[in-house]
């Protein structure tokens, strides 16, 4: 009897260990198995550095296609963003397009583990919003980017982005602030200049939509973005794309020049 009883547990504990190596085994399928179906997909990528808004936006159309594959695998977890691809190869898509989205997210990130910055679902999509609203004076609606006035451009922009930093403006669209935005004799599609040293760059995400509304969803502002990279300072204004509709280098060179 007691050897029976034995030989039961013996063949128990073999069926649990079999059982989960099974599970273990088959996470790492479906992992593969969700890659797989990207294997016979169609690449989607582009060269060059997607920081510059002229490179993302001279190939929005493959961008937008790119973005969505990642973000059908982008998930909220404790309050952060998380994915469970870890290179571009995974979806089929350029490593340029890749590093450039997953920047954002990690940058996010590092704002959600500041303590200072929470994350807000939105329907389908998200903002990451100051937890305390600084009380400062808001930019003025209406105003006007002006042709070859780069001082009073940079500095309109600028602004824009020092307020959507500390009050949280998703949701809203750029023409309430820059009501000139779909002017084609201004923005084709989009204006902006740049020196040796600093630059500033608007643009009508309405234009690449064929949208003559400014205030259709790819004008929609979801969060400001920062990077340092290399002698370079970028301050940004995203859309719910990561597209960046407004995106300004080194502000710091311009008001010391």
């Amino acid at each position: 009897m007691g050897k029976q009883v034995c030989f039961y547990v013996f063949i128990f504990i073999i069926t649990l260990i079999g059982g989960c190596d099974q599970s273990v085994e088959k996470g790492i399928l479906d992992r593969y198995e969700t890659f797989e179906m990207y294997a016979d997909s169609v690449f989607l990528g582009f060269e060059g550095d997607l920081f510059y808004p002229e490179i993302i936006w001279g190939n929005v159309d493959v961008y937008l296609s790119a973005f969505d594959r990642m973000k059908a695998h982008l998930k909220v977890k404790d309050d952060r963003l998380t994915w469970d691809f870890r290179r571009g190869a995974d979806l089929n898509i350029s490593e340029n397009i890749y590093e450039y989205v997953i920047g954002v997210w990690q940058r996010q990130n590092e704002k959600l583990d500041s303590g200072e910055y929470r994350l807000e679902l939105v329907g389908d999509n998200y903002t990451i919003e100051p937890i305390v609203q600084k009380d400062i004076l808001s930019s003025r609606t209406g105003q006007f980017i002006i042709p070859g006035s780069h001082a009073y451009n940079m500095e309109l922009l600028h602004n824009l982005y020092q307020l959507h930093n500390s009050v949280s403006l998703g949701g809203r669209y750029l023409g309430a602030y820059i009501e000139n935005i779909c002017d084609p004799s201004t923005f084709r599609p989009g204006y902006g200049y740049s020196s040796k040293n600093w630059s500033y760059h608007c643009d009508n995400g309405c234009y690449y939509d064929n949208n003559p509304n400014c205030f259709c969803i790819h004008n929609q502002i979801s969060h400001p973005d920062s990077d340092l990279r290399g002698n370079e300072y970028w301050e940004k204004i995203l859309n719910i794309n990561n597209l960046p509709l407004v995106s300004i280098m080194n502000y710091n060179n311009f008001k010391n020049q």
